[in-house]
């Protein structure tokens, strides 16, 4: 709900806005700042694939302990930041700061979630029908995000629009590598 809520606090006041007196209203408006529209679906989904990704792995637990809890408290508080830094982005004219911050904080919250999980399996919190070819399958999956955010960082500094193409391709091409790579393959073949 606080994430919506954040995406409709940037839309623009419609008492401050210029394009009420241009023929084309609103489209207008998209069509001037379409990047920035953009940017913050793109936040919104990375967002939503954060966080179903957390709810896959939480599936599999059978048991927690604090430093589980508290290695998932600190990866939301980074997808948060992710957000803030998306927000941020979009008022931000100079410099790519802020869009070499987004990934930062999503490879962070990734590699967290990976830690997490991980953690999990060394301490038999997780089902214990999972075999090892599916533990190192569901590891596979949760480490695309983070190595594709890190990819994205020196991306981000040739600007924002690059670093949002970037991320169409840089998931299918490590996906491809992790896919590949034989020990994570025979994990993917007997799963």
């Amino acid at each position: 709900a606080i994430l919506f809520m954040q995406v409709v606090n940037y839309l623009p006041d419609f008492d401050k806005v210029l394009w009420k007196e241009h023929p084309l209203g609103l489209f207008y408006h998209l069509y001037m700042h379409g990047w920035d529209f953009l940017r913050v679906f793109v936040g919104l989904g990375l967002i939503l694939l954060y966080w179903n990704q957390n709810r896959h792995l939480f599936r599999f637990l059978v048991k927690t302990n604090m430093w589980h809890g508290l290695l998932s408290v600190v990866e939301m508080f980074l997808v948060c930041l992710f957000l803030y830094f998306t927000i941020a982005d979009i008022d931000m004219t100079a410099g790519p700061t802020s869009p070499a911050l987004q990934p930062i904080s999503l490879a962070l919250a990734g590699f967290v979630a990976v830690l997490a999980w991980r953690h999990a399996v060394r301490r038999k919190m997780i089902d214990p029908d999972l075999n090892a070819l599916k533990i190192r399958t569901i590891t596979r999956i949760n480490l695309t995000e983070p190595i594709s955010a890190v990819l994205t960082i020196p991306v981000a500094w040739l600007g924002p629009e690059a670093w949002l193409l970037s991320w169409l391709v840089f998931p299918v091409l490590v996906s491809w590598f992790l896919r590949s790579h034989p020990w994570w393959r025979d994990g993917v073949k007997a799963a």
